[in-house]
């Protein structure tokens, strides 16, 4: 009798087998998924992936039929799990999953430094997010809160102290999720992450939230610099290395002036000894 083992992902909030390993990989790594199955007659079927999945070597000769999800993205984040089917892939299962990896994709943290008063995008990408999902934006200190949802490019629901201050991307079709916060204040210091979130899914913004974040932001607003404007902050202030430019003229024209004034006082001092001189001389010679 032949077998055949599927690979098949899962929302994490549909999890028909408690994941019996959790794998955290950072974005862009490959990632090795383990599935122990009966020795098998023919090569093994998987599905998802999006053609980034291959057999490890000897994957289908020991009953080992473990295979390699490559270049993971946040959006790879899910429990996947595989079960034996019995002959073609048309067959009715043969058993149920015999193994399950919940797989978590962690974004890097991105850092982002600013002065109050100025605008700053939170970037949110994904090489594999479906435009058509709603966009969760969150901050998770100094306490857990959702502070934007947005739906085709439009703000559904906001933190008050948000409200005016979003203006969000047209980039959604590209993978580009990013938004631009205006008038940051120290208040706004944070850590921020994006998720995307089906909008079919039942509890759809608790489920999602539960899937990996897209981006993660940690945002550091400090003070606008003294004298500068209110709002523009660090952007209308003079630039120092402006102010330093013109102080280091300055000395330099004074230098100069002062150099110039030593040239002519010792050249006025020259002109009154040679007056003196001929004064002295032209009784002399008029004697003689």
């Amino acid at each position: 009798m032949d077998f055949l083992c599927v690979l098949v992902l899962l929302p994490l909030s549909v999890g028909a087998v408690d994941p019996e390993l959790i794998i955290t990989a950072e974005r862009g790594q490959n990632v090795s998924l383990t599935c122990r199955a009966p020795p098998l007659l023919e090569a093994g079927f998987w599905s998802g992936g999006g053609g980034r999945v291959f057999l490890e070597d000897g994957g289908t000769e020991d009953g080992d039929p473990s295979v390699v999800l490559e270049r993971v993205d946040t959006a790879d984040s899910g429990t996947y799990w595989c079960r034996v089917l019995r002959g073609g892939g048309g067959a009715r299962p043969d058993s149920g999953p015999v193994g399950a990896v919940r797989l978590v994709v962690v974004p890097e943290l991105e850092l982002i430094q600013a002065q109050s008063g100025q605008s700053v995008t939170l970037p949110c990408r994904g090489a594999h997010v479906d435009p058509q999902v709603n966009i969760v934006w969150s901050r998770h200190d100094p306490d857990p809160r959702e502070v934007l949802l947005i739906q085709d490019g439009v703000v559904l629901g906001q933190h008050p102290s948000f409200r005016n201050r979003v203006e969000v991307g047209r980039g959604a079709e590209r993978g580009d999720l990013s938004v631009t916060l205006k008038s940051v204040t120290p208040e706004d210091s944070g850590t921020y992450e994006c998720r995307a979130v089906r909008r079919s899914a039942p509890r759809s913004r608790r489920s999602g939230l539960q899937a990996g974040p897209i981006s993660s932001v940690h945002l550091s607003v400090s003070p606008a610099a003294a004298g500068s404007a209110h709002n523009g902050g660090a952007e209308d202030a003079v630039p120092p290395a402006l102010m330093a430019g013109a102080f280091a003229a300055g000395v330099a024209l004074g230098a100069a002036a002062a150099v110039l004034a030593v040239v002519l006082r010792r050249r006025s001092e020259r002109q009154n000894r040679d007056e003196v001189l001929i004064q002295k001389l032209q009784p002399e010679r008029a004697a003689a």
